[in-house]
C-alpha cells in the first residue's frame, strides 16, 4: 500500500513537473515559431478530409519546426491550390514534452467535417463552421493509480462549457483551465 501511494506520488509530481516546463517553453517558442514553418518545418503527420463538405479533399497538417515546436495547419483545396484557414503553435508541445519525456502528440482522426487531435491526457474535437475551424469538445483524460489497477476516467467540456472558440486561439493556458476545473 506504501509502495503504491509513493509511486502514485512519483507519477503526479513527475507528470507536473513536465507539463510545466514544457508549458513554459511552448509560450516561448510560440512567439517565434510561425514564420519558421515555411522554411525550416516538416510534416510529421497529416489527414485528408473535406471539412466544407464540397467533395474536395482538404489537408490537415502536423508540423515540427527546426525547434522542435509543432504547429497544426488547415488547409482548404481551392481550385490547384490549398490555402490555409487556420493554424495554431500553442496546442501541441514539443516531441519529448510528455510524460517522462515522451511524445504528447498520438493522432488525428478524422470527423464529419472535422477532426480529432489525439494528444497525450485530452483530445480535442474541431468542426468547420462558416470558413473557420470551431472547437466542439475537448475529453480530458483522467489516469488513476488503485490498489488493483490503473483506471482511466475520462470529462467532456463542450461549447456550452467554454463557448465558440477557434483553432487559433486555443492554448495551453485555455487546456490548463479546462482540466484544473475538471472534477471526476
Amino acid at each position: 500500500m506504501k509502495i503504491n501511494k509513493k509511486l502514485s506520488t512519483v507519477f503526479g509530481l513527475s507528470l507536473f513537473l513536465a507539463f510545466i516546463s514544457c508549458k513554459k517553453e511552448t509560450k516561448t517558442l510560440a512567439k517565434n515559431t510561425l514564420f519558421l514553418k515555411e522554411i525550416d518545418s516538416k510534416v510529421i503527420d497529416s489527414l485528408k478530409i473535406d471539412l466544407n463538405n464540397n467533395g474536395i479533399q482538404d489537408i490537415i497538417q502536423i508540423q515540427e519546426t527546426i525547434n522542435d515546436s509543432r504547429i497544426i495547419v488547415i488547409k482548404l483545396k481551392q481550385g490547384n491550390k490549398y490555402v490555409t484557414i487556420a493554424e495554431n503553435n500553442k496546442i501541441i508541445a514539443c516531441k519529448t514534452c510528455g510524460y517522462q519525456g515522451g511524445d504528447p502528440y498520438i493522432s488525428l482522426n478524422p470527423q464529419k467535417n472535422g477532426f480529432n487531435l489525439n494528444l497525450e491526457f485530452n483530445s480535442m474535437t474541431f468542426r468547420y463552421d462558416s470558413g473557420k475551424i470551431i472547437l466542439e469538445s475537448v475529453d480530458i483524460i483522467r489516469v488513476i493509480q488503485t490498489q488493483d489497477s490503473i483506471n482511466e476516467k475520462h470529462l467532456i467540456k463542450t461549447t456550452k462549457d467554454f463557448g465558440r472558440i477557434e483553432l487559433a486561439k486555443v492554448d495551453i493556458d485555455f487546456i490548463d483551465k479546462l482540466i484544473n476545473s475538471a472534477t471526476f
